[in-house]
């Protein structure tokens, strides 16, 4: 009874861990693909926008850095 106590905890602690890890890994993309959109959008075309995957997050980010170097020229 107390290892299969034990377990489940031990299970939860790490479904948590887990599910935090991925929620950050989503959000912090995006919130700096929101701040530079928003930066654009206010017409600071500056930015050093920075890729660092190959992913859905990282076609974002290519296209914001697509549109800021076209706005610029």
């Amino acid at each position: 009874m107390i290892i299969s106590i034990a377990v489940i905890l031990v299970g939860t602690l790490l479904a948590a861990v887990i599910g935090f890890w991925t929620i950050h890994a989503i959000t912090r993309p995006l919130n700096d693909a929101v701040r530079i959109a928003e930066s654009v959008a206010a017409g600071d075309l500056t930015q050093v926008i920075e890729i660092h995957s190959k992913g859905e997050i990282g076609q974002l980010m290519q296209a914001l850095k697509d549109m800021t170097g076209n706005l610029v020229t």
